[in-house]
């Protein structure tokens, strides 16, 4: 059925760390102020009962992280911290509902593989196909990757061939072909 892996048919509950990024993108909070990010996931990770307490706890949370962090930017520049507590909130606001216990991680995404376990929960080289074929964990299955890494030292695969992925973080080496994404990336943790 098709719902078995594609489980959204409506509003997509994107986690704090795709929202925090988009709404960085776009200019909603602004990119000039340190550590955002950082900032927000430490907010975003808990539970809210009201989008009002959730509201009230960005305001207050952001501005302590800037006035015990950076206080010459909530001195001078405290409508840049205002204006980075509105994205923060309006951002929260289109993908949790505490009212409602509706977040990111209660109704999973299972489109994919990074934040929650998605094609890996049959791709695993233990799943067997009504054929009695193993279910590959390959990424070249679903991935044809022509190119890849940074501009200053991309990969390019040859015509009509794919490379191998690589994973762009140097800590994590080949832990990623036995690993699952979700292991490391949570919604938090890009």
């Amino acid at each position: 059925d098709c719902m078995d892996c594609h489980n959204r048919p409506a509003h997509n509950y994107q986690p704090p760390a795709f929202y925090i990024n988009n709404a960085i993108t776009s200019g909603e909070i602004p990119r000039e102020l340190p550590q955002i990010k950082f900032a927000a996931m430490e907010i975003l990770g808990k539970d809210f009962n009201t989008t009002d307490e959730a509201k009230e706890t960005i305001s207050r949370e952001i501005k302590k992280f800037y006035g015990d962090n950076f206080p010459e930017i909530l001195k001078n520049k405290s409508q840049l911290v205002e204006k980075g507590i509105k994205g923060i909130q309006n951002a929260f606001s289109k993908n949790a509902f505490p009212e409602m216990k509706v977040r990111w991680n209660a109704y999973p995404n299972n489109i994919g593989h990074l934040e929650f376990p998605g094609c890996f929960r049959c791709h695993d080289d233990k799943h067997l196909s009504s054929t009695k074929r193993v279910i590959k964990r390959d990424c070249n299955l679903c991935h044809s990757i022509n190119a890849q890494g940074y501009s200053n030292k991309l990969q390019v695969a040859p015509v009509n061939s794919s490379l191998e992925f690589r994973h762009p973080g140097e800590d994590v080496n080949d832990k990623w072909k036995t690993m699952n994404c979700v292991e490391c990336h949570t919604g938090l943790n890009p």
